[in-house]
């Protein structure tokens, strides 16, 4: 805040500051313009003599005259000069504000919470080979690369169960895949003609934050691990409830198969973890349907 007052005072000195200069240019003007002529009158008188008068005369005025004509351009030379040092320093200040408000403006930004099948394929790769005996040199088949991004989703896909059968998703969501589609998405997941697990891979294996509004949003900002974030000592709990409601399985994380009464579990366990947070769904919001 300071080095922005700093650089507003300068565009508004600016005026001041010249017009002192010009003030200062003719006052010295005219003191210099008085001692040339009375030194040039008292030349003039000693060596032409008192008795003269016209000669006298005639040389006082063209010596004013030579005096005044220089005067006049050394007061101009000098408030040019002054004053093209007095805007180069302004300009040299506006420059400095200018990059200092820049990077007052450019605060940090967090980036968007997105999940994403590819940025975890490698994991869900490795952890496939170690339970399938499948050896780090065999080529992956198309049929078990496409597998392995279906397991990249797992993690994420009974969060997404929880959002739609609390009706969390928002207007991101519906933005994106169509108001139809959300409501497709949602009975065929009700129905169980689908997985959420095969509905975020229909969605390009991705899971964004924009999807969902208000205190969904707030409460998944908070429970997953994102930047900038003040978790209040549970960081990453998603991750463990995800881990604990699945058995605790000692080799694998990805490669698990969906199943709606683990689903039943994580819809408690993330129930309690949204009022924990401060964000009771209201009754209107839940679909009964598991």
């Amino acid at each position: 805040m300071k080095k922005i007052l700093r650089g507003i005072k300068s565009i508004v000195n600016f005026p001041i500051d010249l017009l002192a200069c010009g003030i200062l240019a003719l006052f010295y003007g005219g003191l210099i313009l008085k001692t040339f002529i009375l030194v040039a009158f008292g030349i003039g008188c000693i060596f032409i003599g008192a008795s003269a008068i016209i000669g006298p005369i005639l040389v006082i005025a063209g010596l004013v005259l030579k005096i005044t004509v220089m005067v006049t351009i050394g007061a101009i030379l000098l408030a040019v000069v002054v004053c093209t040092v007095v805007c180069f320093k302004v300009l040299n200040r506006l420059d400095d504000f200018y990059w200092e408000m820049k990077g007052y403006a450019t605060l940090p930004v967090r980036e968007i919470y997105i999940y994403k099948g590819e940025d975890v394929w490698e994991a869900a790769a490795e952890e496939y080979r170690k339970i399938s005996g499948k050896p780090e040199d065999a080529e992956l088949t198309e049929e078990e690369k496409k597998k392995i991004y279906d397991y990249t989703m797992m993690p994420m896909s009974y969060f997404f169960g929880w959002l739609c059968k609390r009706r969390l998703l928002g207007k991101g969501f519906a933005k994106e895949v169509g108001r139809e589609k959300v409501t497709d998405i949602q009975k065929r997941i009700k129905d169980g003609r689908s997985t959420p697990q095969e509905i975020l891979a229909e969605l390009e294996y991705r899971f964004s934050e924009d999807w969902v509004d208000g205190d969904a949003k707030n409460f998944l900002l908070r429970y997953f691990k994102t930047e900038d974030c003040r978790h209040d000592g549970s960081k990453d709990r998603y991750p463990y409830d995800y881990y604990e409601c699945n058995g605790e399985p000692e080799d694998r994380y990805f490669c698990l198969e969906y199943s709606r009464e683990i689903q039943k579990k994580m819809n408690e366990r993330l129930d309690a973890r949204y009022e924990e947070y401060g964000s009771i769904p209201s009754s209107e919001n839940e679909d009964d349907g598991e």
